[in-house]
């Protein structure tokens, strides 16, 4: 019996303490760019190369932070910091000159264990060798919460707010109940 088998059963029994972790907030990253290279791609809408520095996309992309199997929908609207107050578009023009980012964000995770049972009976039961590492041994989590878990259908943020320097994320996701 292969030591993943065991796991799963060890743990076959266990209370379930969620089954989705929704992680939101001011996370604080910001973008690795001086302000006025970033206000000229916001200007241009040009959101996909701006997030080439984007310091959360980086570190994810190294694995430091938000590790395997937790998710982020594509950012398609402008940064959500740092605003004047009292305005809709206007990027700080105080004397700090701070760089507009996307620090407010929405990531989730659909731990393996909520997976469908005949994805997990598919994982319990298969023969691993316990000696050697084989990436097609694993199902990813990645492919789990697109496809039978969770959808985002709507990732945003909220322009008209102007009573702080954030503007408000929004997220919206279809869960299927898999009870």
């Amino acid at each position: 019996m292969s030591s993943l088998s065991v796991r799963s059963q060890d743990h076959a029994n266990a209370p379930d303490p969620c089954s989705i972790v929704f992680f939101s907030g001011d996370l604080n990253y910001r973008i690795d760019l001086n302000i006025n290279e970033t206000k000229k791609m916001l200007k241009k809408g040009n959101y996909s190369t701006l997030l080439k520095f984007d310091q959360l996309t980086a570190e994810r992309s190294i694995g430091a932070v938000f590790k395997q199997g937790w998710h982020e929908g594509p950012i398609s609207f402008p940064c959500t910091y740092k605003y004047d107050l009292g305005t809709v578009d206007t990027f700080d023009t105080s004397e700090k000159q701070r760089v507009p980012a996307w620090t407010d964000r929405v990531l989730w995770h659909v731990p393996v264990r909520v997976a469908p049972r005949h994805l997990l009976e598919r994982v319990a039961t298969k023969e691993i060798d316990d000696d050697e590492s084989d990436e097609e041994d694993a199902i990813p989590s990645s492919s789990l919460s697109r496809e039978h878990v969770i959808k985002q259908v709507l990732y945003t943020s909220e322009k008209r707010c102007t009573i702080s320097d954030h503007k408000p994320v929004l997220a919206v996701f279809i869960v299927k109940n898999l009870e």
